[in-house]
């Protein structure tokens, strides 16, 4: 390991801890768009005499990075496979996205660990921006890529802006068009000079919507290659290209991370960069690979649960999405573990009960919980849960009184309480 992989390493355990100091709560976001895996998200249960215990499903990840001619890491892209091995989510990251998710002082561009550090570094990067750990690492060039397209043949794409790329001479204009998959690849890749990473992964998000609708329920030509069977972490694919196979078999939902803007003076001179909100990212990674996400902290893993359905009327045109990112938000701040999120919980069939539930293992401190978890959602009910979850700690299961409380600041609440981390 050189010794800048050595610091990407001790600075990405630092960030992981570091708790954001300025929340923005009631992110207005656009639907989840990656796979939902609704009942899947808890596996079957296991019978062993007592309370009933459920676990997450394992699911196998990847993180590609795409290069240009030059071997610049113009977009990268976070896998994860269904947990029957078929079909999965893409997550789509920009190259300019700061790996501490702008909760450091220092700024590096997810761009430039590759470029500086190699493919482990970027491995760690990665890592650091999404919150989960993978199985596969592959950097690809545009014919790489192609070649992992082709399958799926040509796309017919809108694209919002249009596309140049000052290196090849190659362009697409916005607007409708059909792309095949050296096109595509080529646009995933593209670079143009003097404009900024970010004002291009809008064009990249179109591409990789318009991949995952030409999916539909499958390639034709891998209907029926790969049987559908749990995945284990012995049963991971071994190279990216059957990964790759897997994932295109079966439906394919894809998700763009919102790329902000980082606040003036915070970018040194020269250097492209902006950030993935840690919030938003942490909840899909939460979503599609909960047993992939890391827990670093001292503290209580919990599994949010949010029994919302978008079509829900909620307050000042909020979604059952932002519901999730200001749970997460909330836990974030508090210093807490988020390795779990839901957005369908199978089990409550009435949808969201009209006060949060708090779920914990433990009946002697149910009290304790109430109190703790109502600084966080505001109005709860705690209880011994209806199952427990490996791994997991607390489950909370958003209620109605949770929309009421949107708009409180928890910050001060926070102060000299248990999740006080001044102390």
């Amino acid at each position: 390991m050189t010794a800048l992989a050595g610091r990407r390493r001790l600075f990405t355990v630092r960030a992981a801890t570091l708790v954001a100091s300025s929340i923005m709560l009631a992110l207005v976001l656009t639907v989840v768009g990656v796979r939902t895996l609704a009942t899947s998200t808890i596996g079957a249960e296991v019978i062993s005499g007592g309370p009933t215990s459920l676990r997450l499903p394992f699911t196998s990840t990847a993180v590609i990075g795409i290069v240009d001619d030059e071997g610049v890491l113009r977009s990268a892209a976070m896998l994860a496979l269904d947990p029957d091995g078929v079909g999965g989510s893409v997550v789509s990251i920009d190259a300019s996205a700061d790996v501490a998710s702008n909760r450091s002082t220092e700024v590096m561009p997810l761009s430039d660990g590759l470029a500086t550090g190699g493919i482990d570094v970027f491995r760690l990067d990665a890592e650091s921006i999404t919150g989960a750990t993978f199985d596969l690492v592959s950097v690809l060039t545009v014919d790489d890529l192609a070649t992992l397209l082709d399958p799926i043949g040509a796309v017919t794409v809108d694209l919002p802006v249009s596309v140049r790329d000052d290196h090849t001479g190659r362009s697409v204009t916005s607007g409708v068009s059909t792309l095949e998959p050296s096109d595509v690849a080529w646009v995933l890749a593209a670079h143009v000079e003097g404009v900024p990473s970010s004002a291009i992964a809008p064009a990249r998000a179109a591409v990789w919507d318009a991949i995952a609708v030409s999916i539909g329920n499958g390639v034709a030509s891998l209907e029926g290659v790969f049987a559908r069977e749990e995945l284990t972490p012995q049963a991971v694919p071994a190279t990216i290209t059957s990964f790759w196979r897997r994932l295109i078999a079966g439906p394919v939902g894809h998700r763009a991370l919102q790329v902000e803007p980082l606040a003036s003076g915070r970018v040194p001179d020269g250097v492209d960069a902006s950030f993935h909100d840690w919030s938003e990212t942490l909840m899909v990674s939460a979503h599609i690979a909960p047993t992939r996400v890391a827990a670093p902290l001292d503290a209580a893993t919990i599994r949010i649960v949010v029994p919302f359905v978008e079509s829900d009327a909620l307050i000042d045109d909020s979604t059952a999405t932002d519901l999730a990112i200001t749970a997460v938000d909330r836990a974030v701040l508090a210093g807490l573990n988020v390795v779990s999120v839901s957005t369908h919980e199978s089990g409550i069939a009435n949808g969201p009960p009209d006060v949060t539930q708090i779920w914990t293992g433990d009946a002697e401190r149910v009290a304790d919980a109430a109190a703790s978890f109502a600084i966080l959602f505001g109005d709860v009910s705690a209880s011994v849960g209806d199952y427990s979850v490996d791994g997991v700690d607390v489950v909370v299961i958003l209620g109605r009184s949770f929309v009421d409380d949107l708009d409180r600041d928890i910050r001060p609440s926070l102060k000299d309480s248990v999740f006080d981390q001044t102390q």
